[in-house]
C-alpha cells in the first residue's frame, strides 16, 4: 500500500475517535514505524511500504485509537529542543512547561552559578533542559519514584548533563542545600476529575496528575517545606490550573504566614504571585506560578514569556518584559 492511502486511513479511523490530532498522530507514527522522518512521508506520497511495515503500522494505530498516547508508543517525547526517554512510569513532558524553562533561565541570570532544583521531576525534562542551557548552573531533581529517578537518568546520560538526583519528598532530601531556584511542576489535578479512557491521562501515572481533592495537596507540602527552609530559595515557579492561583495565594499567606508579602496579578493568561519578606527582613523571596489554562492539553503550540523580577517590590512597581 503506498504511504499517502494508508496515512489517510489511519487519519480517518483516528478521527472517529475524536482524536484531537487525527492526521499529526498517524503521520508521526507512521514516520516512526517506517524510521523515517515527517519531511520524508510527504516527499514520498507514492512509495509503497511492505507488508511487514503495514502490520507494524496498524498495531501502532490500533492502540492509539484505544487511547496509548504516542509518546508511550514511540517512547521519547520532545520538550524544549530535546528528545526525552518516556514510559509509563513517567508523566509526558507538555509543550506549555517549557514556560517553567524560560522563567528559570532568564532568572539564572541573577546568579553567578546558580543552584537549581526540580522537585518532582518525573522524566527529567525541565531538570534536563536548565542542565542543557545553564552549564554553570548546580542542577539538583528529587522524586518520590525510584522508577521516574531510573528515566530521568538515562536523559541525563544521554544529553551529557550532571544532574544531582535524589529520591525523596519534594525539599526534604536537599535539606542541607542552599537553593537559588526551585522549580516545581507538581501534581495539580484535583481527584474528582474523571478522565475518559481514551484520554491519555488514563495512561499515564496517577501519583503524577492528582493531588487531592482540590488539586492542592503537594503544593500545602511544599510551601510547608519551604518555610522551613534558612535561608529561604530566591525563586520558586510553579505550574497549576488557572482557577487554583487565588486558592494558592490563600495557601502561600497561610503556611508563610506574615513572614511575606504576596502580591498577586495575571498577564496573557500567566498568573504570578510575588511573595516579598517583609522589610524587617534580611531575605527576599519570589514566586511565580506559571498557569495553565488548558491544563495537559497537546494542543497548545505557543507559551507566554513569564517575566522575572529582580527584587520584590509591590506589583505596582513591576513592569512586564
Amino acid at each position: 500500500m503506498r504511504i499517502d492511502r494508508i496515512l489517510r486511513t489511519a487519519a480517518l479511523q483516528l478521527a472517529r475517535r475524536q482524536m484531537t490530532t487525527p492526521f499529526l498522530d498517524a503521520e508521526v507514527l507512521l514516520a516512526y514505524a517506517l524510521n523515517k522522518s515527517r519531511e520524508y512521508l510527504a516527499a514520498h506520497p507514492e512509495q509503497i511500504i511492505s507488508t511487514a511495515q503495514q502490520r507494524r503500522y496498524r498495531r501502532l494505530v490500533a492502540l492509539r485509537k484505544a487511547g496509548t498516547p504516542v509518546a508511550y508508543l514511540r517512547g521519547y517525547k520532545e520538550f524544549y529542543g530535546l528528545q526525552f526517554v518516556v514510559n509509563r512510569s513517567v508523566l509526558i513532558p507538555r509543550p506549555e512547561s517549557e514556560a517553567m524553562v524560560d522563567a528559570a533561565i532568564e532568572a539564572a541570570r541573577q546568579f553567578r552559578r546558580p543552584t537549581i532544583a526540580d522537585l518532582g521531576t518525573g522524566s527529567g525534562n525541565i531538570a534536563g533542559a536548565l542542565a542543557k542551557h545553564l552549564p554553570r548552573a548546580d542542577v539538583y531533581a528529587t522524586d518520590t519514584s525510584r522508577k521516574a529517578l531510573r528515566v530521568a537518568r538515562k536523559n541525563a546520560h544521554n544529553f551529557g548533563v550532571r544532574i544531582h538526583f535524589y529520591h525523596g519528598n519534594l525539599l526534604l532530601p536537599l535539606k542541607n542545600k542552599k537553593l537559588d531556584i526551585i522549580t516545581a511542576n507538581l501534581p495539580y489535578l484535583p481527584s474528582s476529575i474523571k478522565s475518559p479512557t481514551a484520554s491519555s491521562l488514563a495512561y499515564e501515572p496517577s501519583g503524577a496528575l492528582y493531588s487531592g481533592t482540590d488539586g492542592l495537596s503537594h503544593y500545602r507540602r511544599l510551601l510547608k517545606q519551604i518555610a522551613q527552609r534558612r535561608p529561604l530559595p530566591q525563586i520558586v515557579i510553579c505550574e497549576m490550573l488557572e482557577n487554583q492561583q487565588r486558592q494558592f495565594c490563600n495557601l502561600v499567606e497561610r503556611q508563610l504566614r506574615n513572614n511575606y508579602q504576596t502580591f498577586f496579578t495575571v498577564v496573557n493568561g500567566v498568573a504570578f504571585v510575588t511573595l516579598g519578606l517583609q522589610k524587617n527582613r534580611h531575605q527576599a523571596g519570589t514566586i511565580i506560578v506559571a498557569a495553565n489554562p488548558l491544563s495537559h492539553s497537546r494542543a497548545k503550540n505557543q507559551h507566554p514569556k513569564i517575566p522575572i523580577v529582580a527584587a520584590v517590590r509591590p506589583m505596582a512597581q513591576r513592569r512586564p518584559r
